[in-house]
């Protein structure tokens, strides 16, 4: 038999193994049906609340008195003490990012989309320790505005590239998520007497920063070139103008969304979501019923994106 709570504005329908939590707090005659109907899909695991949540003193069908709320701060501090526990700074999301996030969506449950935050975590977490502590790194990242060393270009067609396309590498990220930069424009270096395509991008060991795209680049790492088909080129050229005004700030993992120009840190395929966010553009990829990809944005929310136009050059 089912049994119904009446508790801070919300219901909580107990059955078995399940715990559904039903929200009515700040909803009107007009959309309570569709609110229950969203919020009744949000399934919270019981014998999670009765390990957490029960005290022995108190007898169970008097001591689950907390609101849907309350349920949801307590996930989301066990994701925020356990991104605490790594040896990393992570800028994690607040609460208010967790709670909307997690109603942007109707695949998971409560239990399920912690898990997700936390194992996503902790494979960038792999990742940016390797790389931080690795002596060597190929020469086309972090090379300012002369190149180090001559680049190889002719397996590929990259008169295609236009000012503002995007480069998504497979490899990026240790292979789990990806990597993401935005093309600068093509320069010509005296040094070497060639002309070659510079990018910006977000990496962990010099934070945002200027590197090299040729076909050495392109074949190692895995490349795909994507455009932003709405943006024309004024709107491409806002959007690379955005990222260099970020060239020196360091990279951090940014589980949050902003946009700001005054944003101090930045990950790969966050810094390019916000510049062209800030044309009125969300490349980040939209699930069916509007839901988003991964946590934060990654490279691959980017790469699958409808406003992306899809590799029109791949390795």
């Amino acid at each position: 038999m089912k049994k119904f709570l009446i508790i801070n504005m919300s219901i909580i329908l107990i059955s078995t193994g399940l715990i559904n939590i039903i929200d009515f707090s700040s909803t009107t005659n007009s959309n309570l049906n569709e609110n229950l109907e969203k919020a009744s899909t949000k399934n919270i695991d019981l014998e999670y609340i009765y390990d957490s949540m029960i005290n022995d003193d108190v007898p169970v069908q008097y001591e689950i008195s907390f609101s849907y709320v309350d349920i949801l701060k307590s996930y989301y501090n066990d994701v925020i003490d356990y991104y605490d526990s790594l040896p990393i700074e992570i800028e994690a999301m607040t609460f208010e990012d967790f709670y909307d996030e997690f109603y942007s969506q109707d695949e998971f449950s409560i239990s399920e989309y912690s898990e997700i935050l936390m194992n996503f975590i902790n494979q960038e977490e792999m990742f940016f320790v390797e790389s931080r502590s690795s002596s060597s790194r190929e020469w086309y990242y972090d090379i300012g505005i002369s190149l180090p060393q001559r680049p190889r270009y002719g397996c590929f067609d990259f008169n295609l590239i236009q000012v503002g396309d995007i480069l998504y590498e497979e490899k990026g990220g240790g292979g789990l998520t990806g990597h993401i930069a935005i093309i600068e424009d093509s320069f010509y270096d005296t040094r070497f007497n060639v002309n070659y395509w510079r990018v910006i991008e977000a990496i962990t060991r010099s934070g945002v920063s200027r590197g090299v795209l040729d076909d050495d680049r392109f074949v190692e790492r895995k490349g795909r070139l994507l455009r932003v088909p709405s943006a024309n080129a004024a709107a491409r050229q806002r959007a690379v103008n955005f990222t260099i005004q970020q060239l020196g700030k360091p990279y951090f993992l940014v589980l949050t969304k902003p946009t700001s120009i005054n944003q101090p840190r930045w990950q790969c395929a966050l810094l390019v979501w916000a510049a062209y966010m800030n044309q009125g553009i969300d490349i980040e990829v939209r699930l069916p019923l509007g839901l988003r990809g991964e946590p934060g944005v990654t490279p691959r929310d980017i790469f699958s994106a409808s406003t992306t136009s899809g590799a029109y050059l791949r390795f």
